[in-house]
């Protein structure tokens, strides 16, 4: 009977043991299997998280309405545009700040031919649209324009002409180490045409009246002369336009 008890003792205890031994082995897996989620989990990577370029500021800010005439040759050759008038000299442009500072004009553009603008008298055309350049002349979109169009009225007359005599001619841009003997003229005559308001303000001194030596070597060289006003919207003939200069070395 002793004997018996004795077995079962000794028969419990295995059973014990092998349910600790079984119960460490499982515990020891489990740890095993759920290590690299909890790793994955506790240090991510970060190498993939790219960040998000900012949006560009949204803001306002101004610029001057100038215009552009075009196609003004089409006008008979006894007529010339004096006044442009617009009904506003200034617009807000709205948009991406990357975008509104590269704005560098707002030019309204007037075709003549497109608006019927052919006779003596005053013309008012309505609604014509504002247009962004940049620096490099070219349009930019996507950016708010406000107003979006100006009306213009455009006042057409009759040209005259002014004639000034004897003007002299100035040398530019002489080569280094040389210098001018002779012209085979020192003044020239001008014939200033235009709108009759302008030249009625214009005078000899606004005349500037000269022949380039860019780039010519000593010699007598036939050179072509050239004007300018210092007036808007004149224009110049000039009467002889070649003359014949004697440049030589300076010794």
């Amino acid at each position: 009977m002793k004997c018996s008890k004795a077995k079962n003792i000794i028969l419990i205890i295995i059973i014990l043991i092998l349910l600790l031994i079984f119960g460490i082995l499982t515990y020891m897996l489990i740890n095993k299997a759920y290590e690299p989620v909890i790793n994955s989990v506790d240090e991510p990577n970060t190498s993939d998280v790219q960040e998000q370029p900012e949006e560009d500021e949204i803001i306002a800010d101004s610029r001057i309405i100038k215009y552009d005439l075009i196609n003004q040759d089409q006008l008979p050759s006894n007529l010339v545009i004096s006044e442009v008038y617009l009904s506003k000299s200034e617009a807000i442009i709205r948009g991406p700040s990357s975008l509104v500072e590269q704005v560098q004009e707002l030019i309204v553009i007037i075709d003549i031919t497109s608006n019927d603008v052919s006779n003596l008298g005053k013309y008012t055309l309505d609604n014509i649209p504002l247009l962004a350049y940049d620096s490099k002349g070219n349009t930019i979109n996507n950016i708010e324009i406000i107003p979006e169009s100006v009306n213009v009225e455009i006042e057409v007359t009759e040209i005259s002409s002014k004639i000034f005599r004897n003007v002299p001619i100035s040398i530019i841009n002489l080569p280094e180490n040389c210098s001018v003997t002779s012209l085979s003229q020192n003044t020239i005559d001008i014939i200033a045409t235009g709108n009759a308001q302008n030249l009625a303000n214009l005078t000899q001194n606004d005349i500037t009246v000269f022949a380039d030596l860019t780039n010519y070597s000593p010699g007598i060289k036939t050179i072509e002369v050239q004007a300018n006003s210092s007036l808007p919207d004149i224009n110049l003939s000039i009467n002889p336009s070649i003359i014949k200069v004697n440049i030589i070395n300076k010794h």
